[in-house]
């Protein structure tokens, strides 16, 4: 009877130490999806942003986080957005200036300006 006792409380020792062992591994890999989160924000890339943030999710890291690193993909959505919207207006400026240049080398009329401008 003594015997199994004792080895009951050993077992449930065992598996007292496992669970803390695991709890242990769980937050050292939390903290490291953490600080690789927080380097991705720092170098402010995209694609590596995105995959730190999949694995903070999978792991459970902290909301302050997870906030920052979809924080920081916005801005660099909203950057992207008006860097396009620039490029874009940039364009259309250089066009109409080169059809106005060809308007004005041809010899414009007041008719021919105005159709120009249109």
């Amino acid at each position: 009877e003594r015997d199994r006792v004792e080895a009951e409380a050993a077992a449930a020792a065992k598996r007292r130490e496992e669970t803390l062992r695991r709890e242990a591994q769980i937050a050292t890999r939390r903290a490291e999806v953490e600080c690789e989160l927080n380097e991705a924000v720092m170098s402010a890339d995209e694609e590596v942003i995105k995959r730190c943030l999949a694995s903070a999710q999978r792991v459970g890291a902290s909301k302050e986080s997870v906030a920052s690193a979809k924080a920081a993909l916005k801005q660099i959505s909203a950057s992207k957005a008006a860097e396009e919207k620039n490029s874009r207006e940039v364009e259309v400026a250089e066009q109409a200036a080169g059809e106005l240049n060809e308007v004005l080398a041809a010899g414009a009329t007041r008719s021919k300006l105005k159709a120009a401008i249109r």
